[in-house]
């Protein structure tokens, strides 16, 4: 949440050099977790591997919370020209079915954005402050409300 505790759900332990912790490092994947994963996967789920199942198991706890009841306010995300394609994919996929609010930095509404103004945007949505498309709509009308990169001002 929104200025709340930081919570990492991790696909295993020790992944990217990060050990569990249970408190901050969360790997303790439930059930409910991998039938999330394995509901919202775009391929065999039989076919996939165990790592596999674990890190799309944990997308659904990365969206909704350990116990998938506790929605992030937004998901912010990196995907190649803004697509739903691979392990973000599925947190994507998620989000938008449960319409978790996504700004997705590759998309082109968000290309000439700053830093700062996606911070203020993102914390302004996950108040509950604005919803996405006021954010987008504010920066398509006037952009001088945004720093923009480049911008030779």
């Amino acid at each position: 949440n929104a200025g709340g505790a930081m919570r990492i759900f991790l696909p295993k332990n020790y992944f990217n050099g990060r050990k569990a912790d249970g408190k901050t490092y969360i790997h303790d994947i439930t059930p409910a977790q991998y039938a999330m994963g394995e509901k919202y996967y775009d391929r065999d789920w039989k076919r996939a591997s165990g790592f596999t199942k674990d890190a799309m198991a944990r997308n659904g706890a990365q969206v909704l919370g350990d116990r998938l009841d506790d929605p992030v306010g937004v998901v912010l995300c990196h995907t190649e020209n803004g697509r739903v394609k691979g392990g973000t994919g599925q947190a994507l996929r998620i989000a938008n079915d449960k319409g978790v609010p996504v700004i997705n930095f590759g998309d082109a509404r968000w290309k000439d954005v700053s830093a700062v103004n996606i911070a203020d945007a993102a914390m302004k949505v996950a108040r509950k402050e604005a919803t996405l498309e006021d954010v987008e709509k504010e920066h398509a009308k006037t952009k001088s409300s945004y720093i923009v990169i480049g911008d030779e001002r």
